[in-house]
């Protein structure tokens, strides 16, 4: 099936459609038959102004969390907040047994195969955001821990051109490279603890190491690496831990790089150079201004 045209219903919650911008706002946004009505939290920067461009930054939760418990784990609203970032932060889709998912990669996680479209779904909401408030067009980057983290792989494939960044920790992209047009340019980050399953892979989810060769082999990188200094990424392993490797000679506009977090596990509290680290990544990794005009997510089948 190919994928439907994005037929959606914005509407801001109670009473605040006409509202002008404030510290934070709840929007409902509706996409028919894909999605229920889920509110989406946007806080904006104490600097915010509209007319002038901010960048923009979408949080996506991991399978069964939800956007509230999601924010609480980051921890990183103080820091966006001093950067300059708009933050919006979607739920996912709730499973017949209440579980909040994002259907990502054919790996994780429509385990019902109710196979909605949220990369539709996000499309949209990125539409509201843009058409709502200033949001620079080169500077829109996804970050997603977990089923988020397959979602915005997923993004990075169907949406190039149309996001800058994604970060994607403890999440993977797909087994089948075939599965992933990635026609345009966008700079991708995977972060993943050395002791977390997913990052062996499994006989659905490639691993951390072949999902960062895919994207090599994708956007043009050299297979040869470099090393940026080591971070103290997590609070949850002692001392400096993790391993920074960045791949050059990629297409103009696209990069990829690795932060293998060696003792990290499936969950990682962010120490504050960690969080900084993230932050320094995203204002380092814009689209170039030059790339032609988002024409649109491309028809592909659903998985």
């Amino acid at each position: 099936m190919s994928t439907p045209r994005f037929l959606a219903a914005l509407a801001l919650a109670a009473g605040l459609f006409a509202a002008p911008p404030t510290a934070a706002q709840v929007v409902q946004v509706t996409q028919p038959g894909v999605h229920a009505p889920e509110a989406v939290e946007v806080i904006l920067p104490s600097g915010y102004q509209p007319g002038q461009p901010a960048p923009l930054l979408v949080l996506l939760h991991g399978y069964t969390s939800n956007s509230r418990v999601f924010q609480a784990f980051l921890g990183i609203r103080a820091h966006a907040d001093a950067r300059g970032y708009i933050l919006a932060v979607p739920n996912g889709k709730k499973n017949p047994n209440g579980k909040a998912f994002w259907n990502g990669t054919d790996g994780c996680c429509d385990f019902f195969g109710e196979n909605p479209d949220h990369v539709g779904y996000l499309s949209t909401l990125l539409d509201y955001l843009e058409q709502t408030y200033t949001v620079d067009p080169t500077r829109i980057h996804f970050l997603g821990h977990s089923n988020g983290a397959f979602m915005s792989h997923r993004l990075a494939c169907e949406l190039p051109g149309r996001i800058a960044s994604i970060v994607a920790i403890v999440g993977t992209g797909w087994m089948d490279p075939a599965a992933c047009p990635a026609a345009g340019e966008v700079h991708v980050l995977q972060v993943h603890g050395t002791l977390d399953p997913l990052f062996y892979g499994t006989s659905i989810i490639p691993s951390a190491q072949a999902t960062v060769l895919q994207w090599v082999d994708k956007l043009g990188c050299s297979t040869t690496s470099s090393f940026g200094a080591p971070l103290d990424y997590t609070v949850s392993v002692a001392g400096i831990e993790t391993e920074v490797r960045r791949y050059g000679g990629c297409r103009p506009g696209a990069s990829v790089e690795f932060w293998r977090v060696v003792g990290g596990e499936h969950i990682m509290f962010l120490s504050d150079a960690g969080r900084t680290a993230i932050f320094d990544y995203l204002d380092s990794h814009p689209q170039p201004a030059a790339l032609p005009p988002f024409q649109g997510p491309q028809a592909r089948p659903l998985r």
